[in-house]
């Protein structure tokens, strides 16, 4: 990742994970008063193309997790299932009304929805147990993928 700055003669001093910038982010914002000022803990989920991480912040620690689901899974899941272009199925993702099968668009990507809702359980559990001193009180979605039409629905209410 640095070759490309090098060959551009752009000295590089710092290098910062997308986790712990986003930890940073989020503690300036809520905890910059003190520790007193905002919730006990906060999980930013940031839905990326390719990947997603999970960030839980509180005012004593920070922990993190990526796994490999993204938006760009629910597109090619359209792709393969419908014979879509990239951009047909990015549209349709954005815009699902426009879809000719809806019930088939929603049930194709029910699976990937399903697959994000487990892993951010799982991380959520995991985290639990590490810090049961530092419960998470809120959670912010992020990311591109998020834009996904039914995604935020389904990790509230489980369909």
């Amino acid at each position: 990742r640095l070759a490309a700055f090098k060959a551009c003669g752009i000295a590089v001093d710092h290098l910062q994970s997308d986790c712990l910038a986003l930890h940073k982010a989020i503690f300036h914002e809520l905890w910059s008063g003190g520790p007193t000022d905002g919730p006990e803990g906060v999980c930013l989920a940031d839905v990326g193309s390719s990947s997603t991480n999970v960030v839980i912040s509180s005012p004593q620690c920070v922990w993190f997790r990526t796994f490999g689901q993204g938006g760009a899974n629910f597109t090619n899941v359209l792709v393969k299932q419908f014979n879509l272009t990239y951009q047909q199925a990015e549209q349709i993702m954005r815009e699902p009304a426009k879809a000719r099968r809806y019930g088939q668009v929603r049930e194709a990507v029910q699976s990937v929805f399903t697959q994000i809702a487990g892993e951010l359980d799982r991380s959520l559990a995991n985290y639990h147990k590490l810090f049961p001193d530092h419960p998470v009180e809120q959670i912010y979605g992020l990311g591109g993928g998020f834009q996904a039409h039914g995604l935020l629905r389904h990790l509230r209410f489980g369909r």
